[in-house]
């Protein structure tokens, strides 16, 4: 599949919102989502999806048969009000390039039924059923194994009360190339473990133009990362800690640091 719109959309009351899936060796590429609003939840019972407003997944759903791949997707002009976050979620063998997220406001919502639907991803349909339904705390964006992702004028805010289970306001994993310019948010964990800005495992990244929120902890948590590019006019005034983890080495240049 490729060379699509998809615009001027509403929906609402759903479980997922958009949904863009891999499960065979197609490729698809080429599409742009943009001025959406989106009102998803969680169900109870066996309907696929956690109430991601936003999944993009490469899950095998035929025996020896691999997903296949992504690339030159943009999410644009985005509103959501949901119980869950943004899920990006990769594989080894299949990388997604070139995804744009660019003025997006999420709210994270409190939901009824979090004690026992929630803190779990679900990336049905699947083939191995380990793939299906697995417990892991919830962030506001979730990204995994991708390559060149842009996420622009990103605002998050979380609604109280918060579920144990909500973690980081943006959380990267198995990265190549990541540009953050212009997020403004911070944490949903309730413990002093979680950060504005997670990154595991990757290499090139830029954080600038960028805001903690009142409750921020720590700004950014590095583990194994290279390649710390620029970290350029953020505004840390209202966090308790720029950063920690991994040594931090960005150029920064122009920052309001915390306290200030």
């Amino acid at each position: 599949m490729r060379n699509l719109v998809l615009q001027n959309l509403v929906i609402y009351g759903s479980s997922r919102g958009i949904g863009v899936f891999t499960r065979d060796q197609g490729t698809i590429e080429n599409v742009l989502f943009s001025n959406i609003t989106i009102d998803t939840r969680m169900h109870t019972g066996h309907w696929w999806g956690h109430g991601e407003p936003i999944h993009v997944s490469a899950v095998p759903i035929y025996d020896k048969v691999q997903s296949g791949m992504m690339r030159n997707i943009r999410f644009s002009n985005i509103v959501a009000r949901s119980e869950s976050g943004i899920v990006v979620y990769g594989r080894k063998e299949s990388i997604f390039h070139d995804l744009v997220f660019e003025n997006i406001h999420l709210s994270m919502l409190p939901s009824a039924i979090s004690a026992t639907y929630g803190g779990n991803f679900d990336l049905r349909p699947t083939l191995d059923k380990a793939d299906a339904i697995f417990k892991h705390d919830i962030p506001g964006l979730f990204l995994k194994y991708v390559q060149g992702v842009r996420i622009e004028n990103f605002d998050l805010d979380w609604q109280e009360p918060l579920a144990d289970y909500q973690s980081h306001g943006i959380e990267a994993e198995d990265f190549d190339g990541l540009l953050i310019d212009g997020f403004k948010g911070k944490q949903g964990s309730k413990s002093s473990s979680g950060a504005a800005i997670a990154l595991t495992r990757g290499n090139d990244v830029s954080i600038r133009n960028s805001t903690a929120t009142s409750g921020t902890e720590t700004f950014v948590l590095l583990t194994d990362v290279t390649g710390q590019k620029l970290f350029v006019n953020n505004d840390l005034s209202r966090a308790k800690r720029i950063s920690r983890g991994s040594k931090n080495s960005f150029l920064s240049q122009g920052n309001i640091s915390p306290g200030k």
